[in-house]
């Protein structure tokens, strides 16, 4: 007894987090109306502006010479305030010997008297009177670029500007300086031409490369400003991440490294003029023609990279495509977007990837270290030519349970890899708790703003101590439930409850009396489901006593397979509430019950019924674009764009039907066409039936239009008819009449009256409205262009069906021509094509 407490004690224990380096990214307070001291003088500068990607990337080389008689080690670089919260990967090197590493970097909290803000630069060693020292600073600026002009056809280019000054913003006099702009094209119809500051034609040109300057600034105030405004052509997205969340869980126990990755992103390009046309989209993919839009997103995976997922809003993405890595060579993950991101648009999905731990986590070297190495990327993020800016990403790593002692650090080589120093990273240890832990899990939050994809290459190094109790917590938590339990019960076992001393002996426990009613009760019940039983039994059964005679009268339509249930309920499953009014006629459906909320009452599945999206063509002019040509491939995204409508108005009338994933699936089939039973259309739709029947549920097929599953009668009733002891319903958008709304069919009714077993004059079918006017629409609506005659409708009944789905009225649109001289029932005399 001892041994279990101390164990149950220790595993409660909370574990020590020594957190040497987590800190959070230092700012300097000035005081008001602080001025750099003048001790320095640039004596050249010069700034190279990378405006190839979505976002400005700035590397500037000045040699610096201390002209005070003191050494000094502090450098200000001024920004102005709007300016200096988007700079992202400031970074100082000595460009002499960038294998130094970079310097020290702080930056300042308050404003200064000028409106700047400034970046101070610790330089190692204090650069002596009358020496120099080239410094090698690199920075992007973020969200810097507007498109111009604003708004653009969704085939048009697109155009963006940028601003800055002739002269680098400098807290020291500058004795000369040039820029020069990398441009990712020589299409530049505007730039800004200065006048007077140098000889000769400014800016100079040379292919997509242009130079302002250089200029002689050394009687030139620090912080004059010179505007000057480029615009050029950028026929590419502008792709901003508003928020990266990164999750890298680390598992002892399993081996595995498990990677999720979730993004906020938006388009920051120019809006379209006009809506969004899916058909010009896919003329313009057709020709691979540059666009503004983001179609794509290329994900480089390291190797051993498996399980990969791409999951939005709705639920999983079918669009990935996925290369898995062969050897040592990277996979690769095609994410395709459900529709594509113009400029303005916003989108949001998760992607996640398992890999092999042991690629990742090394021991600390000792027979009996504790200690461990995890090396892993910081960022990886999709690769694309036109890059990507990042506002703020959270990388969390979560360690296993009772890990302690963790520390970070940023592995830096000799370039620049786009992140800031680890000063101005903000880092903290909490605790995440998962199924059966005690304590939580340890975890490693590190916060970074304003990035860019070239952090993508940079790496980081997370250690912490994890011993063989800690890793044995959980076995052990699991092992002291279960003994908990075992034991709990065992003492509960042991005590007396039992009442049988209250009675004399010559009496029956009440147990006893209970089970005896009990099975006369089954015995009774089994003789009602008629199955054979021994006279003796059935004799016995009579005779049971009067106080329980009503559990006899049980109703029949609890057995529908009985042969007390009439064949007509029994197929059809028609049990409706009698204290419901009579339906209206079937032209009005104004005010109609829901059945699949009806059913989802009673449901035994949480999940909630299963749903099916399905969107039929008959042939590939079958759409709305006239005068277009599609092949099966464009004819089924198509269907598909009809289908994503569908689901949005499905869920305006109905919400959301529980929980469970919904399928789709488009077909492209000709009118009246058996679907074999050997097809693959056709083991779909049975599994979905087979699904529902597992599960107690509902099945629920929703359908673009009244054709939009399938107009051929004997299909609808082989699929129906196995499945009898299943809750199926169509829900038909009708989206080709007036209103457009959804109609709740019951799909036995349907079955049972294909087959002959009741007629439309049945009360089930007329008290049925929806279902009934889904089987005259069947009849009365083939498809047109396979039609080999008209049904014959009277007036009456054209104008009722007309109102659902207007193509009624474009089959007998040549009678109203005609006059109404011709009778009612005639058949038209040669077949039309219809609307």
């Amino acid at each position: 007894m001892r041994f279990f407490t101390a164990t149950v004690l220790g595993l409660l224990a909370p574990s020590l987090c020594a957190a040497t380096n987590l800190t959070t990214p230092s700012r300097l307070d000035l005081p008001s109306g602080f001025k750099p001291p003048q001790v320095f003088r640039n004596t050249n500068l010069v700034r190279n502006t990378n405006l190839e990607k979505s976002y400005v990337r700035e590397t500037v080389n000045v040699v610096v010479e201390n002209i005070d008689n003191k050494p000094q080690n502090d450098y200000y670089i001024p920004f102005s305030a709007e300016v200096f919260d988007r700079i992202g990967g400031f970074e100082v090197r000595d460009k002499k010997a960038p294998e130094k590493g970079r310097f020290n970097v702080d930056y300042t909290e308050a404003v200064s008297s000028d409106g700047n803000q400034y970046f101070v630069i610790h330089l190692p060693e204090p650069l002596a009177p009358k020496s120099e020292i080239t410094l090698g600073i690199s920075y992007s600026v973020l969200s810097s670029l507007s498109p111009l002009p604003a708004t653009i056809g969704q085939a048009d280019k697109q155009y963006l500007t940028y601003s800055f000054s002739a002269f680098m913003p400098s807290a020291y006099t500058t004795d000369t300086q040039k820029t020069k702009l990398k441009f990712p094209s020589t299409n530049v119809p505007d730039y800004t031409t200065t006048d007077g500051l140098k000889p000769g034609s400014d800016p100079e040109r040379k292919g997509a490369t242009y130079t302002y300057g250089p200029y002689n600034t050394a009687k030139v105030a620090p912080g004059t400003d010179h505007p000057i405004t480029v615009r050029y052509e950028f026929t590419k997205p502008v792709i901003t991440v508003n928020l990266l969340e990164r999750d890298l869980e680390v598992s002892h126990w399993g081996g595995n490294l498990a990677t999720e990755e979730r993004y906020w992103l938006r388009n920051n390009g120019s809006e379209l003029t006009t809506q969004f046309s899916r058909v010009e989209w896919t003329f313009t993919s057709y020709q691979k023609a540059p666009t503004s839009a983001v179609r794509e997103l290329t994900y480089p995976l390291l190797p051993g990279s498996v399980d990969p997922y791409f999951i939005d809003d709705i639920g999983n993405v079918s669009t990935s495509r996925y290369r898995p890595s062969v050897g040592k060579s990277a996979g690769s993950l095609e994410l395709k977007p459900r529709y594509p991101i113009f400029g303005g648009w916003n989108y949001s999905f998760r992607i996640g990837w398992n890999n092999d731990l042991a690629s990742f986590l090394r021991r600390a070297a000792g027979v009996d270290s504790d200690s461990y190495v995890l090396k892993a990327p910081l960022i990886e993020g999709p690769k694309m030519a036109e890059g990507i800016q990042y506002e703020r990403v959270i990388v969390r790593v979560v360690l296993p349970e009772g890990a302690h002692n963790v520390r970070f650090e940023i592995l830096e080589g000799a370039n620049s890899n786009g992140l800031p120093g680890a000063n101005h990273i903000h880092a903290h240890v909490s605790s995440l708790k998962t199924y059966m832990d005690t304590l939580g899990r340890t975890t490693l939050t590190l916060e970074v703003d304003s990035l860019t994809d070239e952090a993508r290459d940079s790496k980081f190094v997370v250690t912490y101590d994890h011993s063989m109790i800690d890793a044995l917590r959980k076995p052990l938590t699991i092992f002291a439930g279960l003994l908990t339990v075992f034991v709990a019960a065992w003492g509960i076992g042991k005590i007396d409850v039992s009442i049988k001393k209250r009675f004399p002996s010559n009496l029956p426990s009440k147990v006893h009396v209970i089970s005896k009613l009990g099975s006369l009760l089954l015995l009774n019940c089994t003789c009602l489901l008629g199955h054979t039983l021994s006279d003796r039994k059935c004799k016995q059964t009579l005779h049971i006593d009067s106080s329980i005679s009503s559990f006899s009268s049980i109703p029949s339509s609890i057995f529908p397979h009985s042969p007390r249930v009439s064949s007509s309920a029994a197929m059809l499953q028609m049990k409706e509430s009698p204290n419901k009014s009579r339906p209206l006629p079937v032209d009005d459906n104004s005010t109609r019950d829901s059945p699949s909320k009806a059913n989802l009452t009673g449901t035994r599945d949480r999940l909630g019924p299963v749903m099916v999206f399905i969107a039929r063509a008959s042939n590939l002019t079958d759409h709305s674009y006239p005068n277009a040509t599609m092949d099966i491939k464009q004819m089924h995204e198509y269907l598909r764009s009809l289908l994503v409508i569908t689901i949005a108005e499905h869920r305006k009338q109905f919400g959301v039907l529980g929980h469970r994933p919904h399928k789709t699936q488009t077909i492209i089939q000709p009118a009246h066409t058996r679907i074999l039973g050997t097809s693959r259309l056709f083991k779909f739709f049975v599994l979905a039936l087979e699904e529902a029947r597992a599960a107690k549920t509902e099945c629920i097929f929703v359908l673009h239009g009244w054709d939009g599953w399938t107009t051929d009668k004997m299909s609808i009733a082989e699929i129906c008819e196995p499945f009898r002891d299943v809750t199926f319903s169509l829900h038909v958008y009708a989206n080709r009449g007036t209103p457009r709304e959804f109609y709740e069919v019951n799909a036995h009714k349907v079955n049972a009256y294909f087959r002959h077993r009741v007629t439309a004059a049945d009360p089930a079918i007329v008290g049925d409205r929806s279902t009934a006017l889904f089987i005259r629409m069947l009849e009365a609506l083939p498809t047109l262009e396979y039609a080999r005659y008209y049904p014959v409708l009277s007036v009456t009944e054209r104008d009722t069906l007309a109102k659902y789905d207007k193509r009624i009225a474009g089959v007998y649109e040549h009678d109203k021509l005609e006059g109404p001289s011709k009778s009612e029932d005639a058949k038209p005399e040669t077949p039309r094509r219809g609307v």
